[in-house]
């Protein structure tokens, strides 16, 4: 039977005494490109690329076989748009970076 109390336990001096443990990155990281409900990812990235936070790495573009021709076809220019947002993006980075070694030491 199960106790019934009004009193519910504060663990919170508990949990601030235990040490703080980092947790080790993986070795591996896998990302699904497809489940049950869509269809399969088209990826952008490459195995070894360097990745950044909050970069877009993939877009699914057939949702399902079902999907119209025309459903397809605005799918893939989402997905070029995307695409081409991305490496402007990279290049804007990747243009002060250049400057300043261009520049070089005086």
């Amino acid at each position: 039977m199960i106790k019934k109390t009004k009193y519910i336990q504060d663990t919170k001096k508990l949990l601030g005494q235990l040490p703080t443990v980092e947790a080790p990155l993986p070795e591996y990281l896998f990302i699904a490109t497809d489940n049950a409900r869509c269809g399969k990812a088209d990826v952008y990235i490459k195995e070894g690329d360097h990745v950044n936070l909050c970069q877009v790495i993939g877009m699914a573009i057939l949702a399902a076989m079902k999907n119209s021709k025309k459903d397809k076809e605005a799918a893939a220019k989402r997905a070029a748009a995307y695409a081409a947002a991305q490496k402007a993006r990279e290049a804007a980075l990747a243009a002060p970076i250049a400057a300043k070694t261009e520049g070089g030491a005086h």
